[in-house]
């Protein structure tokens, strides 16, 4: 399509397409007062742009930017050392020992820190769990596991003296009396419980044409805390 450049008084367009001449030039005489003058554009030949190869892409070069603290790596040292002369095999880690972290990485491995060094030691720890245990009374008991029956509370009792049951106890206790999923039995309340347990206690009783297998289990503070098939007599020392 040719273009065209028209002049009209002071106003002058250029370059204005065929089909929009008659209304620039309209447009111009109301606004001028004089006729236009039209003539024709000179054409330019387009200019064709050299093929160009496409740049290579831009590859970052990779630099270790971390920081390696050397107070931090001469700790890491000592820590090290001290755990391989406990007999731990030190596992490898990502980075080189004594790397700086981002903030909320170091204020994390400074909480670990000090959560550790205020844990007690082992030797001032295992002797107050000696004397919460000892403390505890515990001792072995041994009866047949049919002649145990369970109170409306929850209790257990073989017909003298009353016993509660810790909640993992009560599957053991259940399972080595023959009740199928006996893990329901932590789920119900008391009163149900008692009910099912005392059901399987009395056909095993019916049932049975030799005394029951002996069930061992341990007590301490009045309270069954432990059972399990494999369970072994405590050997005081």
């Amino acid at each position: 399509m040719a273009l065209w450049n028209i002049v009209c008084g002071s106003e002058t367009r250029t370059n204005v397409a065929e089909d929009k001449v008659l209304d620039m030039c309209e447009e111009l005489a109301q606004k001028t007062g004089c006729k236009p003058e039209v003539t024709k554009a000179t054409e330019v030949a387009p200019v064709e742009q050299p093929a160009t190869t496409p740049a290579p892409p831009v590859v970052e070069e990779q630099v270790d930017q971390s920081v390696v603290v050397a107070t931090a790596k001469a700790r890491i040292a000592t820590d090290k050392e001290v755990l391989k002369s406990n007999g731990f095999a030190i596992p490898k880690g990502f980075f080189a020992d004594g790397t700086e972290l981002y903030d909320i990485g170091t204020e994390k491995a400074r909480q670990m820190r000090k959560d550790f060094d205020d844990m007690p030691r082992a030797t001032d720890a295992l002797g107050k769990l000696v004397k919460t245990v000892e403390a505890e009374n515990r001792r072995d008991v041994s009866c047949n596991i049919s002649d145990l029956r369970m109170l409306d509370n929850g209790l257990i009792t073989r017909g003298s003296g009353k016993l509660a049951v810790e909640e993992h106890a009560i599957t053991a206790l259940g399972t080595r009396l023959g009740i199928p999923k006996a893990g329901y039995l932590t789920e119900s309340w008391p009163e149900l419980r008692s009910v099912n347990w005392n059901a399987w206690a009395n056909r095993i009783q019916l049932e049975e044409k030799s005394p029951s297998p002996t069930l061992f289990f341990m007590v301490a503070a009045r309270t069954c805390i432990f059972i399990h098939a494999g369970y072994r007599v405590l050997t005081r020392r």
